[in-house]
């Protein structure tokens, strides 16, 4: 303020004399290691809340720039070396940034002191400093990502591996606009995995200047991507995109509703969701007063309220609360509203005219609706975003109204709560069988995969890649051995094939063993109903299977085995990964190394070496991709039905930390 000691409003806030110098030096798109403008050649306006003035233009992404980031990732995931590299490696480069931004900092604290109206003072000495030290943690993590032995139940050895989940969706909020850019890539960078960046269409200039020092840093270009944009378009199609593997979003609970529902819609990616909240400060009756409400201030007022966690409702027990609110009227003075460049300022600008707008709203709404307006409540100037303090009081807390409009209140609450979800989906997993295997063995268990339960297993192994050297062999055996597989009535002790489950299922089956005659694929046996009556088929078994064809890509949940040959490593890797699935898959080989590497290579939750259905309650079950998160079995099933709470008290005179 004028005098900086009221948090009154006034027509002139006192800016210092001089702004840290701050050259706006990246305005560009981010993509594949490049800054380029946007497809459609768009900017908007990016502005400083302090005086609603345009700071600068900023390219506009939309869908199309999206493909390419998403694109670019894809390629630097998949084919670069960010995810191969030992985790050490990765930690070395994320260090480097991490010196980087240390050598920047006063430069960055100001972009987001223009950008989102934050304390510079707060921001050179906290978030700048602290998103630096973000990085330092997760890169003392990236050499530590472990899977555990498991002590299996049955005679079966089983190991987990922590991979990266590949492409990654980041949109971050505008009211902490560094450090949730690094709260999100910095363990993403640590897992090895690749990204792309959407930051706040209202703060996207540390965003990119952050692109710049990682490229400076030796990250390789694909695996930061940031493409600033508006939440409709840049935003909706980075969450329906079918390349990304995951998107984490922070902000509106409205929105995380809509980041949910595109994920559904699309590839099923996993979604973390840090949203909004109302949350309450509790003070009983024996706190020291003064104390309780510097804190109900500080936890309220910090970050001008645009803080998710703020506690913005105070409950204050009844035999202290008219002192309590003495108190707190005269300490919210010391709250001064003014230029965030100001050492003296303490709340600066809402972040843009909408959310000022929104805020003022809200003041009036209090206002109608009863309460009593203790301080504050106005503009703080007439022109930037500045509002003043404000406390309620005499604010009801609870729904009153028929049974009839409770219940819809309850309804309403449980249809639309974002419950957390765990999918085991389906699946059209992948058995490889090199030149090194035993064929005999190796027939028997392609067998097995396909047949066991008539086919009517979500991991059912599908797709059978045979290595070329041992094709022919392993298809003549395939044909002799697929006649021990006995269809008959289940009660029969020697039936080994039942009927499917029902008439739809059986002629579902039927329909795809026809699409796959009509795309050409070759009948090696099987093929037709196995009795007049009951719902029984043939165990079947197709060769000259193309990648493209409905009996390769699609799930039949019944015994039809799609055959197909292979010549290297690389080219059965890539076949078996050529799914949108990815709940299981199974190997056969004599070789240790062959089976590491594609075990360590092929894209499903779980990987069968030498065997097949090695189910195990001990072994974790779930999937990749469109075939589901969350997994059943194991210790990781547990804890998907758990939340981690953190409870946090101050600890005095402790001789340690």
């Amino acid at each position: 303020m004028a005098n900086h000691g009221s948090n009154g409003s006034s027509d002139d806030l006192t800016f210092p004399l001089e702004i840290p110098p701050a050259k706006i030096r990246f305005t560009k798109l981010f993509i594949g290691g490049e800054f380029v403008d946007s497809v459609s050649g768009k900017t908007f306006e990016t502005i400083d809340p302090r005086t609603g003035e345009t700071i600068a233009r900023v390219s506009e992404g939309d869908k199309e720039d999206i493909d390419l980031a998403v694109g670019a990732a894809r390629r630097a995931f998949d084919h670069g070396p960010w995810p191969r590299l030992p985790g050490a490696a990765r930690a070395k480069i994320m260090h480097k940034f991490a010196d980087l931004i240390d050598q920047h900092i006063e430069e960055l604290a100001t972009l987001d002191t223009l950008n989102a109206g934050k304390l510079f003072s707060w921001g050179k000495a906290v978030d700048i400093p602290s998103v630096a030290n973000t990085l330092r943690y997760f890169a003392g993590a990236a050499d530590k990502i472990h899977g555990q032995v498991l002590k299996m139940s049955r005679e079966l050895h089983a190991y987990t591996l922590l991979e990266p989940i590949g492409v990654v969706g980041l949109i971050i909020p505008w009211n902490f606009p560094s450090t949730m850019f690094f709260v999100k890539v910095s363990p993403a960078l640590a897992a090895g995995c690749t990204m792309v960046v959407k930051p706040a269409e209202q703060t996207p200039l540390s965003a990119l200047f952050y692109a710049h020092l990682a490229k400076e840093a030796g990250i390789p270009d694909g695996v930061i991507n940031v493409v600033s944009g508006y939440g409709p378009t840049a935003g909706a199609a980075l969450t329906s995109h079918m390349n990304v593997d995951k998107v984490s979003f922070t902000g509106s609970t409205e929105v995380g509703r809509k980041v949910m529902q595109a994920a559904a819609a699309s590839n099923l990616k996993t979604v973390s969701l840090e949203l909004g909240g109302k949350s309450p400060l509790l003070i009983f009756d024996d706190a020291d007063i003064d104390q309780a409400a510097d804190l109900a201030l500080l936890g309220v007022m910090h970050n001008k309220g645009e803080v998710c966690v703020a506690g913005s409702r105070v409950l204050v027990q009844e035999a202290i609360y008219d002192e309590f609110v003495k108190t707190l009227v005269e300490k919210a003075k010391e709250w001064v509203v003014g230029d965030p460049f100001h050492p003296n300022s303490r709340v600066g600008p809402q972040v843009d005219k909408k959310q000022y707008e929104k805020v003022m709203s809200y003041i009036e709404h209090g206002k109608r609706e009863g309460a009593t307006l203790l301080t504050g409540g106005k503009p703080a100037a007439k022109k930037g975003y500045y509002i003043e303090p404000t406390v309620f009081t005499d604010v009801t807390v609870s729904f009153t109204g028929s049974t009839e409009v409770g219940r819809k209140v309850m309804q309403a609450a449980a249809l639309s709560n974002l419950k957390p979800v765990s999918l085991e989906l389906g699946g059209k997993s992948p058995v490889l069988i090199f030149d090194d295997a035993d064929v005999d063995k190796a027939v028997d268990l392609a067998l097995l995969a396909i047949f066991y339960n008539k086919g009517e297993v979500c991991a059912a192994g599908s797709r059978v890649f045979v290595q070329e050297g041992i094709y022919d062999e392993f298809v003549k055996k395939l044909a002799v051995k697929a006649k021990e597989w006995t269809v008959g009535d289940p009660l029969d002790p020697t039936t080994r094939v039942g009927p499917q489950v029902n008439k739809t299922q059986f002629e579902r089956v039927l329909s795809y063993i026809e699409h796959g005659k009509r795309e050409g694929a070759t009948l090696l046996t099987g093929g037709k109903p196995a009795a007049e009556t009951g719902f029984y088929i043939q165990p079947t078994v197709f060769t000259d299977v193309k990648e493209d064809m409905m009996i390769s890509r699609d799930e039949i949940f019944g015994p039809v085995m799609a055959l197909m040959k292979f010549k290297t490593i690389e080219e059965g890797i890539k076949y078996a990964n050529n799914t949108k699935y990815g709940l299981a898959s199974g190997i056969v080989t004599k070789s240790l190394d062959i089976a590491n590497t594609v075990s360590r290579s092929i894209k499903a939750g779980v990987v069968w070496i030498n065997c097949y259905h090695g189910f195990d309650i001990d072994c974790p079950f779930g999937g990749y991709k469109m075939s589901g998160f969350g997994k059943d079995f194991g210790m990781e099933a547990l804890h998907k039905y758990l939340q981690t709470k953190a409870v946090v008290t101050p600890i005095y005179n402790s001789p340690w930390l």
